[in-house]
């Protein structure tokens, strides 16, 4: 599996906005890749800075709702229990007053400890 990360995490950098490593037991991430111009919270949990992307309204307000309730720690640890993955499509700005893009949320668990530990949180712009 550690293969896979690697070579995923080469693709990640590469393809992607921004990717993360989520820590599921206490919400904390690290930011592993992030264009130029992204923002970034000052907070270090995910669901402040979620919350901050929706408030500042970087995240559509038809897709709020719904990137807040994938992003819910009790929600991942339920799910990666039988899913491998999870995609979300939604729209989203990279700062304030941008026009909106489309995007994907991909959010793989690390299935390298037991209990599962950690994930990979990767947003990448679909929009050509």
């Amino acid at each position: 599996m550690t293969e896979f990360f690697k070579v995923f995490g080469e693709l990640a950098t590469r393809c992607a906005v921004k990717v993360l490593k989520l820590n599921l037991s206490d919400d904390t991430y690290r930011i592993i890749h992030s264009t130029k111009g992204e923002y970034k919270s000052k907070s270090p949990f995910l669901k402040d800075w979620i919350k901050e992307c929706c408030d500042k309204e970087l995240i559509h307000p038809d897709y709020a709702e719904g990137l807040i309730h994938l992003t819910d720690l009790d929600f991942l640890n339920k799910t990666f229990k039988y899913k491998d993955y999870i995609h979300f499509k939604f729209k989203r700005c990279s700062y304030q007053g941008c026009e909106y893009r489309n995007n994907v949320l991909t959010i793989l668990p690390v299935r390298d400890d037991n209990p599962l530990k950690y994930c990979y949180v990767v947003v990448y712009d679909i929009d050509e």
